[in-house]
């Protein structure tokens, strides 16, 4: 399921199938977006996901749905779907917006401080 198929939804569906609410992920899909222009300004190949893609891939990743489902859903091998989620988590660590190491990346197993920021409707007044 790629962002252009739920774009359209209403706010509670799409909450349903990206795991957040839509100013939560247009927030991150932000972050985002400034870290790969940053890392990419001119060169190279295109990605073959668009910004909101990476961010919805990484979210169903982080809810447990394996590298091995999200990777096919999406149109990449699960190697470089692994790569894609890495990335993304590296860039928001780096942004300060999530810390995850090495050992827990899945949604289920972050502290509940990072769960509230991928759940934060409270905080962003949705």
């Amino acid at each position: 399921m790629k962002y252009a198929s739920i774009c359209g939804c209403n706010d509670e569906e799409f909450r349903e199938m990206a795991g957040v609410s839509r100013k939560t992920f247009h927030a991150l899909v932000e972050i985002i977006r400034s870290a790969f222009s940053a890392r990419h300004s001119g060169r190279g190949r295109h990605p073959n996901l668009c910004v909101e893609d990476m961010v919805l891939a990484s979210l169903k990743h982080w809810r447990g749905v394996a590298y091995g489902v999200v990777g096919p859903a999406f149109g990449l091998h699960k190697c470089n779907m692994c790569r894609v989620v890495k990335w993304v988590e590296r860039s928001l660590e780096s942004a300060d917006v999530l810390r995850v190491n090495e050992t827990r990346t899945r949604f289920s197993q972050l502290t509940e401080y990072e769960r509230s920021l991928l759940n934060a409707d409270e905080s962003l007044g949705a």
